[in-house]
């Protein structure tokens, strides 16, 4: 009896035991495994689109030279300097090698909307077979402008633009020579021709244009950078006290390239002072 009644207890615990394998081995599967809840999804982005890129900086010499009329080669014409995309200041050197009929041809420079800046004719070392040639070239700009510089010779039939090179550039203006402007004038009342502003010049430099001044008495002084004056001299006008023309050769002295800058001007009846004043930044050259 005692022994029936163990077997009785083994095989109850025996199936206890194995209630409690089943549940650990099912009822697991049924919790969400830790690595699963521990691990982040992965978020997909999508890719920007074309909108959404940066768009590249306009350049600003895309389509500034017109269309040309009659492009050359280089056993023709070809120009060393400046190249396409220089920033070039007044006045510029234009140089390379050209077949020009007598040694001559041109150089002109255009601004983006056809405007003609410059025009300048130039001569070649030889004519009529390839030579080289170099030309500086004045232009007056107030900002950065972009230009076309078109060096061509002249058709001997009509004298239009052949054998064409275009180089696109950037105009810069001149360097900040000139002292402030104590009295700024107005083209009504004086107005200077020549020298170009950014001009290289010699002495003697002629200075010509329009001015109204008391008496027809008028000055023009040159000054360097610092201020300091290289040249003064008066100027006498066609008649006093109207807009009338001017044109005065004035005599300088340096002994190398000097960026100055050239002053036309009245002197005020009450006390001397200059006014009107027109400012013309130069080189002055030996």
């Amino acid at each position: 009896m005692k022994y029936t009644a163990m077997l009785f207890t083994i095989g109850v615990a025996g199936l206890f035991v194995a209630a409690l394998v089943l549940v650990a081995t099912f009822g697991g599967e049924e919790e969400e495994s830790p690595a699963t809840t521990a691990t982040p999804q992965a978020t997909a982005s999508a890719a920007p689109t074309t909108s959404e890129q940066p768009s590249p900086t306009a350049d600003p010499l895309a389509g500034v030279c017109a269309e040309n009329p009659d492009p050359t080669t280089d056993d023709l014409n070809r120009v060393d300097v400046p190249i396409a995309g220089d920033s070039i200041t007044s006045p510029v050197t234009v140089s390379g090698q050209i077949a020009a009929f007598e040694a001559t041809f041109r150089i002109r420079i255009f601004g983006a909307d056809g405007t003609q800046i410059a025009d300048q004719f130039g001569m070649s070392e030889e004519g009529q077979v390839v030579s080289t040639f170099s030309e500086d070239v004045a232009f007056s700009v107030n900002e950065e402008t972009p230009a076309c510089i078109w060096v061509h010779a002249a058709s001997a039939e009509d004298g239009s633009a052949v054998n064409v090179v275009q180089i696109p550039v950037i105009l810069e203006p001149p360097a900040s020579v000139c002292l402030p402007n104590p009295d700024p004038a107005t083209a009504d009342v004086n107005e200077v021709d020549t020298p170009l502003s950014g001009a290289s010049i010699t002495s003697p430099v002629t200075v010509s244009g329009e001015i109204v001044a008391f008496e027809a008495v008028f000055r023009v002084t040159i000054f360097d950078a610092n201020g300091l004056m290289i040249a003064d001299q008066p100027g006498l006008s066609a008649e006093g006290q109207v807009l009338s023309f001017f044109s005065e050769d004035v005599v300088f002295s340096v002994t190398e390239q000097t960026p100055a800058c050239l002053w036309v001007y009245a002197n005020s009846a009450r006390d001397g002072n200059p006014i009107d004043v027109v400012q013309i930044p130069v080189t002055l050259e030996p």
